[in-house]
């Protein structure tokens, strides 16, 4: 209602720009066969894989080749890897839950990070009010009453204009704050009900912040317990963890991610290590010192993390030898010359060499019967038909050719004198 009121006009050009581009698809469709119609309106209710099909056109292209031959057989394996995928995805959901109450510490510290991503992000309201979870219906003592049903719809951004610039990642849909958590609890704190991971959204800000695993060093490191066992799963915890460790690769190594019985001290240590870093680049804009640097002025300071080998470069540059005072050989009647540095050496210019006579013929020699000069690239669906025909039309035409003799070998011509010069030949009029 408040921006109905105070941004009414921005509203309606909103409104406008979106039936501008509505049209506009449907005057791009209008010749389009009402099957092909139907999809397209399909797929436009689903901007992630929409996505994922423009992004991937080739191989859009590709899978599109072989639903047209045999859509049975796409169907088939879709479905599979999709059966095998949610059934994964269970698994992963399962286990995570049952961590969760295993360790009540971990618990603890997740809800006390969500709490702090929920007012980093402009939730400052009551987190224990929610007009979805209004009130707990299982006190003791409490008549029953109707459950509440809430029916909500989050509708995804338009695909023609994409989601917001500011998100992370492609984020299409605007899902409630405690859907990024993974969880909600109703009235009664530490009593939460996990209905999924937790996004990868709230992953990225809890391992983008280093001095989170100072605070919250025993969800660091289940966090990184869940990434070792379900490394293959693709999931939200999975890939926070992988991106974290590609940007901190020169401290944080596999070695380091092992449970040896003292990640949690590690994740501590490299807490403090960010925290005291950023504070001394920030009094130091000047003079700033990247991880590897710092940690090498203050080895002692960090035990765990001076332990970590640093990286070697992928290509190594060549050892340059100094420049100094250049030694006689030992055998100076030898032939072997002696070595000047390069800034005294002079650069001789090498000797002409005459071009020797072009005795190739002059016409070029037609091209071969079986070789079919290619003016137009096929199409990716007709790659395999076209090489071939090629190959079919190569074997038929060498099995109907008569086979031929080698040719005998010529022995070299003997060079004489008159040969050394080129014999001046007199132009004839026939020529």
């Amino acid at each position: 209602m408040r921006a109905g009121i105070s941004y009414l006009g921005v509203l309606k050009q909103i409104d406008g720009l979106d039936e501008a581009a509505e049209a506009a698809f449907e005057a791009v469709i209008a010749t389009y066969p009402p099957r092909t119609k139907t999809a397209l309106h399909r797929l436009l209710e689903l901007p992630e894989v929409l996505s994922l099909l423009t992004e991937n056109i080739r191989l859009t292209i590709l899978a599109g080749d072989l639903y047209r031959k045999d859509p049975a057989w796409i169907r088939h394996q879709v479905d599979s890897l999709n059966l095998v995928v949610a059934r994964r995805n269970a698994q992963e959901l399962e286990a995570w839950k049952q961590s969760l109450e295993d360790n009540p510490k971990v618990k603890a510290e997740l809800m006390e990070a969500a709490r702090t991503y929920a007012d980093e992000n402009g939730y400052q309201d009551n987190l224990y009010d929610d007009d979805l979870y209004d009130g707990d219906i299982y006190y003791e003592g409490q008549p029953e009453r109707p459950v509440p049903i809430v029916e909500r719809h989050y509708h995804h951004y338009p695909y023609w204009f994409g989601y917001p610039y500011w998100y992370d990642y492609p984020r299409w849909r605007p899902y409630p704050w405690w859907w990024e958590w993974g969880f909600y609890y109703p009235d009664r704190p530490y009593t939460i009900i996990v209905i999924g991971l937790p996004s990868y959204h709230f992953t990225h800000w809890y391992f983008y912040h280093p001095w989170h695993h100072n605070r919250w060093c025993h969800l660091s490191d289940h966090f990184v317990r869940h990434h070792n066992r379900h490394h293959d799963s693709g999931g939200s915890i999975t890939a926070g963890v992988t991106v974290w460790q590609k940007q901190h690769r020169a401290l944080i190594s596999e070695a380091w991610l092992k449970d040896d019985g003292r990640r949690v001290e590690r994740f501590r240590e490299f807490g403090k290590f960010e925290a005291e870093r950023d504070k001394y680049n920030r009094s130091n804009p000047d003079k700033t010192l990247n991880e590897r640097d710092y940690l090498d002025r203050n080895a002692n300071r960090y035990p765990e993390l001076s332990k970590v080998k640093p990286l070697r470069p992928a290509f190594a540059p060549p050892a340059t030898r100094p420049e100094g005072p250049v030694q006689e050989p030992r055998d100076k009647a030898s032939n072997v010359p002696e070595k000047m540095p390069e800034r005294d050496r002079v650069k001789i210019p090498a000797p002409e060499v005459k071009p020797k006579p072009d005795t190739r013929p002059k016409t070029k020699p037609e091209t071969p019967p079986n070789r079919i000069p290619r003016t137009t690239i096929p199409e990716v669906d007709k790659g395999r038909e076209h090489h071939e025909a090629t190959l079919e039309k190569q074997k038929s035409k060498e099995s109907a050719a008569p086979r031929q003799a080698p040719a005998p070998k010529m022995a070299p011509p003997v060079k004489t004198r008159e040969m050394k010069e080129p014999v001046k030949r007199e132009k004839s009029d026939g020529r």
